[in-house]
């Protein structure tokens, strides 16, 4: 079990700062760091602080907002804020979520049409209990009340991105080819469907370790021959947009298959990173240059800079951050997140936690040196004069999830976004039904 959950912590990661105008502690190695401050009550910037944060996002169309835990309530409720601003002065309208592509449709139909159940939808949606908590229930619902007040071509649309749930997009990617050419018999082969039950990845990756060879041979050519064909047939029908959706599902489906046949965590997370860089570009290609994207995702996805997780596997990773750089270079921003301390009480996973104060050798210890409730810092406006530049510069740990990570901060992030203290995220009921828990 414990392998299980090591496996489960690294596919999740793989795959802010000294407020200016208060002096904070004489030792903080951050100290003059350019920084935003936030209110208690995270209050929607405005004034000086959104200008401030107009010159944090320049000219980006692509903005990734991370997070150093999946479950906390505090750092998902100073992203809702981020993405608010977001949404209402600069006019970003596309919000990507670390989720099943397919699943997240669902989300995307509420938010757009307000067709289903909210707390169901969620419940249903791939990723156990990371997006299943009241306070996705509050942003989906704001989402929602927006989209009321805007014409259609405005609505905020939701995505997902993420490649470790593919088998509800394959099967309706069979459904679409199997419209186009059933003399193909499209829907009599093999798909590996049955590996994916219950779209729980670690659950799956371990049904490919027993799967014979001429099985997964068989089940690649089987999907190598679904994307091409509806690749081919919406490249000829431009308009056809749920024959696009079947074409890069089947993609999907085929990129799955090749991470979960691959030797090696380092390598399942390398194909994972480059699954979720190509349905990135796609969803920015669908919807247009215009309508500006937001990410929430991982910081260890977000970051621009290759990490290290020396408990997890050897030599660096290269996070999806660093292939939307490539791709879009100034015109993607990622904004890290950090904290001071916290504690989880039992009852919810993952389990009691109580997170004390790190070193200040640490980013998390540095940032936590401000003595704000919460502040941004502006890592992209840093003067290089700035004796804080080379401690920066330097690879240093970061808490990621129940691990650590290594990186620089400078290098991979444009800012970082800090809470002072962290409690776990509020599981909805039909959480808590779903995984075995007792109610409230």
């Amino acid at each position: 079990m414990n392998s299980i959950w090591r496996l489960i912590l690294l596919a999740i990661v793989i795959i802010a700062g000294c407020d200016s105008n208060s002096p904070g502690e004489a030792q903080s190695p951050l100290a003059g760091v350019p920084s935003i401050p936030i209110s208690a009550q995270f209050d929607p910037l405005s004034g000086a602080e959104l200008d401030s944060f107009a010159g944090l996002i320049g000219r980006a169309r692509i903005v990734a907002i991370g997070e150093s835990r999946h479950d906390t309530s505090e750092q998902f409720a100073l992203r809702a804020l981020l993405t608010r601003n977001l949404v209402e002065d600069f006019d970003f309208r596309v919000i990507v979520l670390e989720e099943s592509f397919s699943h997240a449709m669902a989300l995307d139909a509420y938010v757009t049409t307000g067709e289903g159940d909210l707390r169901s939808v969620l419940n249903a949606l791939a990723v156990w209990y990371l997006w299943d908590t009241e306070e996705m229930v509050d942003f989906l619902t704001w989402v929602r009340q927006f989209n009321e007040t805007v014409p259609a071509d405005d609505m905020i649309r939701i995505s997902g991105m993420d490649i470790t749930a593919p088998a509800q997009g394959i099967r309706h990617a069979v459904q679409v080819a199997d419209s186009l050419d059933s003399s193909a018999d499209w829907a009599e082969r093999e798909y590996g469907l049955g590996l994916h039950a219950g779209d729980f990845w670690p659950q799956i990756l371990g049904r490919y370790a027993d799967l014979p060879e001429t099985d997964e041979e068989r089940i690649r050519r089987n999907l190598k021959d679904l994307a091409d064909f509806l690749e081919i047939e919406a490249r000829e029908a431009e308009s056809a947009a749920d024959l696009r959706v079947a074409a890069i599902e089947a993609a999907i489906g085929r990129r799955a298959h090749d991470m979960f046949s691959s030797d090696g965590i380092a390598q399942i997370g390398e194909m994972r990173e480059r699954g979720m860089a190509d349905v990135v570009d796609w969803i920015i290609s669908e919807n247009g240059v215009t309508a500006s994207t937001i990410v929430w995702t991982h910081n260890l996805h977000a970051a621009t800079t290759q990490f290290r997780m020396p408990e997890m596997a050897e030599g660096y990773l290269t996070p999806l951050g660093v292939l939307l750089r490539e791709s879009y270079g100034a015109y993607y921003v990622a904004i890290g997140a950090t904290f001071g301390s916290g504690e989880y009480e039992e009852g919810s996973p993952p389990g009691g936690r109580v997170f004390e104060r790190p070193g200040l050798e640490t980013i998390d210890g540095a940032l936590s040196q401000t003595g704000a409730p919460a502040v941004l810092v502006d890592l992209a406006s840093l003067d290089e004069s700035s004796p804080a530049i080379e401690w920066l510069s330097q690879e240093r740990e970061w808490r990621m999830q129940d691990s650590v990570a290594i990186l620089s901060a400078s290098d991979g992030f444009d800012g970082i976004y800090y809470v002072e203290r962290i409690s776990r995220a509020t599981l909805t009921p039909l959480a808590r039904q779903k995984h075995g828990m007792q109610a409230d």
